[in-house]
Protein backbone atom coordinates (compact mmCIF):
# COMPACT_ATOMS: atom_id res chain seq x y z
CA UNK A 1 0.00 0.00 0.00
CA UNK A 2 1.21 3.27 -0.84
CA UNK A 3 0.06 6.49 0.86
CA UNK A 4 -0.26 9.80 -0.76
CA UNK A 5 1.33 12.93 0.68
CA UNK A 6 -0.02 14.83 3.49
CA UNK A 7 -2.69 11.41 3.98
CA UNK A 8 -4.32 11.81 6.64
CA UNK A 9 -4.65 8.04 8.26
CA UNK A 10 -6.64 8.27 11.27
CA UNK A 11 -7.25 4.66 11.10
CA UNK A 12 -6.32 1.02 9.98
CA UNK A 13 -6.44 0.90 6.26
CA UNK A 14 -8.41 -2.00 4.13
CA UNK A 15 -5.79 -4.27 2.45
CA UNK A 16 -7.70 -4.11 -0.91
CA UNK A 17 -6.88 -1.12 -1.48
CA UNK A 18 -3.69 0.20 -2.69
CA UNK A 19 -2.74 3.57 -2.78
CA UNK A 20 -4.83 6.70 -0.37
CA UNK A 21 -5.00 10.55 -0.43
CA UNK A 22 -6.40 13.24 0.92
CA UNK A 23 -7.30 14.18 4.49
CA UNK A 24 -8.93 11.80 5.56
CA UNK A 25 -7.31 9.12 3.72
CA UNK A 26 -9.48 7.60 1.00
CA UNK A 27 -9.01 5.64 -2.25
CA UNK A 28 -7.63 6.92 -5.41
CA UNK A 29 -10.77 5.26 -6.96
CA UNK A 30 -13.30 7.31 -4.77
CA UNK A 31 -11.13 9.95 -4.54
CA UNK A 32 -11.71 10.39 -8.51
CA UNK A 33 -15.33 9.89 -8.16
CA UNK A 34 -15.51 12.77 -5.79
CA UNK A 35 -13.28 14.99 -7.28
CA UNK A 36 -12.29 14.53 -10.88
CA UNK A 37 -15.40 13.11 -12.65
CA UNK A 38 -17.59 16.08 -12.11
CA UNK A 39 -15.19 17.87 -13.44
CA UNK A 40 -14.55 15.78 -16.42
CA UNK A 41 -18.67 15.61 -16.92
CA UNK A 42 -18.94 19.69 -16.88
CA UNK A 43 -16.09 19.26 -19.52
CA UNK A 44 -17.42 17.08 -21.69
CA UNK A 45 -21.23 18.73 -21.24
CA UNK A 46 -19.44 21.80 -22.85
CA UNK A 47 -17.78 19.66 -25.69
CA UNK A 48 -21.23 17.97 -26.33
CA UNK A 49 -22.80 21.77 -26.30
CA UNK A 50 -20.21 22.81 -29.04
CA UNK A 51 -20.33 20.02 -31.09
CA UNK A 52 -24.28 20.31 -31.67
CA UNK A 53 -23.84 24.08 -32.31
CA UNK A 54 -21.78 23.38 -35.38
CA UNK A 55 -23.66 20.62 -36.33
CA UNK A 56 -26.56 22.44 -36.58
CA UNK A 57 -24.55 25.45 -38.22
CA UNK A 58 -23.49 22.67 -40.40
CA UNK A 59 -27.12 21.34 -41.50
CA UNK A 60 -28.62 24.79 -41.68
CA UNK A 61 -25.87 25.35 -44.46
CA UNK A 62 -27.54 22.62 -46.50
Amino acid sequence: MQVGPQAGVPQTLDGSVRYVIGAPAESMKDFGARVLLPKMLAKTRAEVKELKARLAALQAEK
